[in-house]
């Protein structure tokens, strides 16, 4: 999850100024309730950058932010299967 978060960030931020996602990003967000605020998707990513020590520069080198936002994901059993056993 976090991987397509931060991959569909460096596809924004490689937009121009005056494109559409880009001027709705921009958008100042509207007052909060009271209480806990709730977690907002730029919160997210901000967090993913983080934990992913990346700076908003590297987003404009499409190659070095693959490089740095694409991780093995250790969920996936893709080429690995459990060797059968006869029984013995």
């Amino acid at each position: 999850m976090t991987e397509g978060r931060l991959r569909w960030y460096g596809h924004v931020m490689r937009r121009g100024d005056d494109h559409a996602v880009r001027k709705a990003l921009a958008l100042p967000e509207h007052k909060r309730k009271r209480g806990r605020p709730a977690s907002t998707w730029w919160t997210t990513v901000a967090k993913d950058i983080k934990n992913a020590n990346l700076i908003d520069v590297t987003t404009q080198d499409r190659e070095s932010w693959r490089r740095k936002t694409r991780r093995a994901d250790p969920k996936s059993k893709k080429g690995f299967q459990f060797p059968l056993s006869d029984g013995h």
